[in-house]
């Protein structure tokens, strides 16, 4: 009985983390801060832990992960101009984010 409760523990956790992300997203501690169709040209990471596009996958403008020939073609990549109109935290600049 004193190895059932923490094994019961273990895997309540583990089933509750892996079902809060989405069915192309994996939980991880660290992942690009730009995923996204619009900011696909992004080396930079982010840490803190959260759900993330699976490799290869970019986030359309739903949030939703897919694969990026299925991003509509309307979301090219931001110019400087138009990342600098708004700044934030894990704002890209430019057309990389590693370039601030």
């Amino acid at each position: 009985m004193k190895t059932f409760v923490p094994l019961a523990v273990v895997l309540f956790t583990l089933g509750v983390w892996s079902q809060a992300c989405g069915p192309s997203e994996v939980r991880q501690d660290c992942g690009p801060i730009c995923e996204s169709c619009k900011d696909s040209k992004c080396d930079a990471i982010r840490c803190g832990g959260g759900c993330w596009c699976k490799s290869g996958y970019l986030r359309d403008g739903a949030g939703v992960c897919i694969p990026p020939d299925q991003c509509s073609p309307d979301l090219d990549e931001p110019t400087l101009h138009e990342a600098r109109e708004n700044p934030g935290p894990g704002s890209c600049w430019g057309t990389s984010c590693g370039e601030y």
